[in-house]
């Protein structure tokens, strides 16, 4: 109690050219009311930056408010705050991306330099003074064992049920490492509560601020068409004894086409599912009313508005099916792969040979790639979903070579659209390209598409061939998209994160 101060005089800690690490997404678990004294103590005093490193992508109050006071000289992890994304397109902040599943381990390497406070949200202090974190865990246990000083900020709207959902588990360095000992989604393997060294604890501070995020998300008729197509995919995978019936974990992100998603899954034959994902949006709440859920493995809540009220009112039965974990726990390759994960991602475009960009436009990075490439690299299916055209209708999505590549072909196993689905298993470069055209580009673009790729085979053949001139014309018409079409973690529109779905 002798710690505990107001938000103001806990932000006094932070000075200029510190480098302070938090956690939170645009919806919950961010420290709001310190970093809104440290946007107002920057108004009063002579000018100064931090450097920010979070994963969340934490929201407007934590990476909106310090960019319109221009308070943040690099950042590390995960953005989506448009107020920011400008800033670094511009080149005002420095922006450092992560794939975030390594992101805890390179920090607590060292990788990185020296972290000098964490400010981490809260749900409550136990009596022996560990930290029960509140809706989201992502790297915080990590920042809390390496910062020389803790700030903890308790919510308060946050619920006390809130105690017993999480599962702490921190992985060593190697040589020293071990498996991690997680077989089913649901296991528990840690602590339901987060350690720290009680003498770096500098400052104690509350906030009343309500889980009021954005409004829920409905599906599009694209994104049902592209729900249709892989429903159908995983019952015919079943018929040919290449998944089980309860099909895998499924990795999932959010937006309009993981709604659609998890809807068709609700009404669909399908039982007993379950998710090992990164992120929890209202779906999978539905899902589990609907009884269709075994066991729910995340890293952080994501919900709208009506989706924490729900939360709240019966948050002791989700309790039962859900375990929220470190972020290199969530976004482990080694239990990914072990547990034969089907990746569910979003792209921005897909080029004919089955690269995919998930992260670029013309003017400069969106987001950052989060936890896209641990899943898709690592998972027993990779999906990414996407629509065939953007800016209605008038710029293709299927395209003759991505500009920016974050998932290379061989991280890549099938591409949906609304069109329809491509199975690139096993698949040379120009089968692959046949698909891809026939199945999911727009019937307009596909005649462009397919001519391309006859003239690259004639003028230049070979494994992959391209006509680069040509190729590098298809992106003209994506030029002003970074701010329009993508700056959805604000407006839910599109998805945060580790997993984007458009």
């Amino acid at each position: 109690m002798g710690r505990s101060v107001s938000p103001y005089e806990a932000s006094a800690f932070i000075q200029d050219g510190m480098t302070v690490g938090t956690v939170g997404t645009t919806s919950s678990g961010c420290p709001a009311a310190v970093f809104s004294a440290l946007a107002e103590r920057a108004k009063r005093e002579k000018p100064f930056q931090i450097n920010l490193w979070a994963s969340g992508p934490p929201g407007h109050g934590v990476d909106g408010i310090l960019s319109e006071r221009n308070l943040i000289k690099r950042r590390m992890g995960q953005q989506s705050n448009p107020i920011l994304r400008k800033a670094v397109n511009q080149g005002r902040t420095s922006f450092c991306e992560q794939a975030l599943g390594r992101f805890p381990d390179r920090i607590r390497a060292g990788f990185f330099g020296h972290m000098d406070i964490a400010v981490i949200e809260a749900t409550a202090i136990t009596e022996d003074g560990h930290i029960i974190p509140s809706t989201c865990v992502l790297e915080a246990p990590v920042y809390i064992d390496r910062a020389d000083a803790t700030i903890i900020e308790i919510n308060t709207c946050c619920p006390l049920e809130m105690e017993g959902f999480h599962d702490i588990y921190v992985p060593k360095l190697p040589p020293f490492r071990k498996p991690i000992p997680i077989s089913n989604t649901g296991d528990r393997i840690g602590r339901p509560y987060m350690e720290v060294e009680k003498d770096k604890v500098i400052a104690i501070t509350t906030s009343h601020r309500p889980y009021t995020s954005g409004e829920p998300v409905y599906p599009d008729q694209e994104s049902r068409a592209m729900a249709g197509h892989l429903i159908k995919f995983f019952h015919d995978e079943i018929v040919c004894h290449r998944l089980p019936e309860n099909l895998l974990p499924i990795e999932v992100g959010l937006g309009a086409t993981a709604e659609a998603i998890l809807q068709s899954l609700a009404v669909s034959d399908f039982h007993n599912l379950d998710f090992y994902t990164a992120v929890l949006g209202d779906g999978i709440l539905h899902l589990i009313d609907a009884g269709k859920v075994g066991a729910v493995s995340a890293t952080g809540l994501y919900l709208s508005r009506k989706g924490y009220g729900d939360f709240f009112k019966k948050i002791r039965e989700y309790r039962r099916k859900i375990v929220l974990r470190p972020l290199d726990i969530a976004d482990s390759p080694e239990v990914i792969q072990r547990m034969g994960v089907i990746a569910l991602n979003g792209a921005v475009e897909v080029d004919i040979y089955g690269h995919v960009n998930g992260t670029h436009v013309p003017e400069g990075v969106i987001s950052g790639i989060g936890g896209g490439s641990d899943f898709a690299n690592n998972s027993y299916l990779s999906i990414f979903l996407l629509p065939s055209t953007r800016r209605r209708g008038t710029v293709s999505t299927i395209v003759p070579m991505c500009f920016h590549v974050d998932y290379p072909e061989h991280a890549v196993d099938i591409v949906v659209t609304e069109q329809g689905l491509a199975d690139l298993r096993g698949k040379d470069p120009l089968e692959r390209a046949h698909l891809i055209v026939t199945q999911c580009a727009h019937p307009v673009f596909r005649p462009m598409l397919e001519a391309y790729v006859k003239k690259a085979i004639v003028h230049n053949g070979g494994h992959e061939p391209h006509v680069l001139e040509e190729a590098l014309s298809f992106h003209g018409g994506m030029k002003g998209m970074g701010q329009e079409t993508f700056s959805s973690s604000e407006n839910r529109q599109e998805a945060h994160g580790p997993n984007p779905l458009p």
